[in-house]
């Protein structure tokens, strides 16, 4: 199926917080043979982004992580590889988070689940008929993760 094709890298940003159960993901389908590539959320001569917010005595907050620890290293990394077309795993219900995406010289977005029609539900199921068993990615202390402390 073209939405689990092997040819298209994966690009994934770590923050150096990351859930393990996110990571164990990364690695399994790097043992199938996709390609993921992981990027560093190095910043401010920190190796990455939770190194900086212990380092510096931080409280981190959902938007700031999100740029700083992402989409900052996202961006550095499609303009110096780029011209890309990135294909963003949003799902029917996100399209206000889609329309967010704004097209560069060095990027355009194009969002295949969304176009696909495919819900959350229907991505788990295609994810189980592959005997993956996706969980949320993201940091551990991401006050947006279940249990998540915020700092």
């Amino acid at each position: 199926m073209a939405l689990l094709d092997k040819r298209v890298p994966n690009i994934t940003v770590l923050t150096g917080d990351d859930m393990p159960e996110a990571l164990a993901i990364m690695w399994e389908l790097r043992r199938r043979g996709y390609r993921v590539m992981a990027l560093s959320s190095f910043i401010a001569g920190y190796p990455t982004y939770w190194d900086y917010v212990r380092g510096e005595n931080l409280k981190a907050f959902y938007r700031s992580c999100s740029d700083k620890a992402k989409q900052r290293h996202l961006d550095y990394f499609y303009r110096t590889i780029g011209p890309v077309a990135v294909r963003v795993g949003l799902t029917v219900g996100e399209e206000a988070r889609a329309a967010a995406f704004r097209d560069r010289d060095w990027v355009s977005y194009s969002f295949p689940l969304i176009e696909a029609g495919m819900s959350r539900e229907d991505c788990l199921m295609l994810c189980h008929s592959q005997g993956l068993y996706p969980v949320k990615s993201g940091c551990v202390h991401c006050p947006k993760q279940p249990g998540g402390s915020g700092v």
